[in-house]
């Protein structure tokens, strides 16, 4: 559910794919892909909630641009209704195909 919810929100901000991005996809275009799940475990047999980590990575033509994007994603992110943080994200310039990449990593409990 967690996913479905992840997709619908980055799909406001243009085309969105999960963990690849079909070929000769135009930037700017979003990918999203579940990195790490911690399960969490209770001695009382509690419906018990996952620590999900996600990558969004948002390719672009320029630096800017992508910058741009990200911080729009990331503010969505934080307000978004099933919680969570921004752990942290990172600048990339993609040379095979001359574009710019934000990666930002993300957590929520579900």
């Amino acid at each position: 559910m967690i996913d479905e919810s992840m997709y619908t929100l980055l799909a406001a901000f243009g085309t969105v794919s999960p963990d690849i991005a079909p070929d000769n996809t135009a930037p700017p275009y979003i990918i999203f892909s579940r990195t790490v799940t911690v399960p969490g475990n209770h001695l009382d047999n509690s419906e018990p909630l996952e620590q999900i980590t996600f990558t969004i990575d948002v390719h672009h033509t320029t630096k800017k641009a992508a910058r741009t994007l990200a911080e729009s994603i990331k503010a969505a992110l934080r307000a978004a209704s099933f919680g969570g943080y921004v752990v942290a994200d990172r600048d990339i310039y993609e040379n095979e195909v001359k574009l710019y990449r934000i990666g930002i990593d993300f957590e929520v409990f579900a």
